[in-house]
């Protein structure tokens, strides 16, 4: 497969049954940059076979950070960032091979392409996660977007540049083989609800019980109905019942997060 100008960053922690897929998708990236959080499996070795540069870095609470602090340390400008249970699927490579060779306006910052979500290693149909219809804003280009330290929404427009989209074709998306059980789904969720009060507060939010009731509430409305979650039968209304909660608990983290900031 044809190289294009483009680094991969790909973090990871004890991953390395996933690694292989994730790394050996991105073959089509110039370089691909493998930043290991203390990996006590084979992680750093599938890096050393199939990635152009391993980095070993500490532990941090989200991986945002590790690629916040990877954004001026890599080859190119553009930076494809990506987790590593995510496989960037063969269609999609090709299109973004293409996009490459025909030329990116200089206006471009951002390419979104299209994100299927597994749960237990089956494609989600609805839910606020699944669905036909979801993009993730993977590739960037570092001289015309801002790429902040923060756990959620890292990526911050800068004015005069656009953001593109690879219309999803069938099988032309990104594999996000999101969570194995439900264990980690608890586990994942409850450490990324303590990190984001801040970056909400100092997005000018502040918490208000009855914003909190109501997002709640329709959080469950738009996964379970808007976005079909009752196509997954059990699972599907268990995931919506779920994301409703993480909602409810992130306006009492954001709660908690003001009154120490009071104090």
């Amino acid at each position: 497969m044809k190289k294009i100008p483009v680094s991969a960053v790909v973090v990871s922690c004890n991953e390395g049954f996933l690694l292989e897929d994730c790394l050996g998708a991105l073959q089509f990236c110039d370089e691909i940059i493998l930043i290991d959080l203390e990996s006590e499996d084979n992680s750093i070795e599938i890096g050393n076979k199939l990635a152009t540069k391993v980095i070993s870095r500490p532990k941090a609470p989200y991986v945002e950070k590790q690629q916040y602090w990877v954004k001026d340390k890599t080859k190119h400008d553009w930076i494809f960032f990506i987790d590593a249970d995510e496989v960037v699927d063969q269609t999609l490579a090709l299109e973004i091979i293409e996009l490459f060779e025909q030329g990116i306006d200089k206006q471009v910052c951002q390419i979104l392409v299209p994100w299927q979500f597994y749960f237990k290693g089956k494609a989600l149909k609805g839910t606020y996660w699944g669905g036909r219809n979801g993009y993730k804003n993977i590739l960037v280009n570092r001289n015309r977007i801002i790429i902040q330290d923060r756990s959620q929404f890292k990526f911050k427009l800068i004015e005069g540049y656009k953001v593109i989209r690879i219309t999803r074709k069938g099988e032309n998306v990104l594999h996000h083989y999101w969570m194995r059980d439900y264990k980690m789904l608890f586990e994942k969720h409850c450490r990324y609800i303590r990190v984001e009060a801040k970056d909400k507060y100092e997005d000018g939010k502040r918490y208000h019980f009855f914003k909190q009731i109501d997002h709640s509430f329709r959080a469950f409305v738009s996964s379970f109905f808007l976005k079909k979650g009752y196509l997954e039968g059990f699972r599907g209304l268990f995931l919506s019942i779920f994301f409703s909660g993480y909602i409810f608990l992130q306006y009492d983290a954001l709660r908690r997060y003001q009154q120490k900031i009071k104090k």
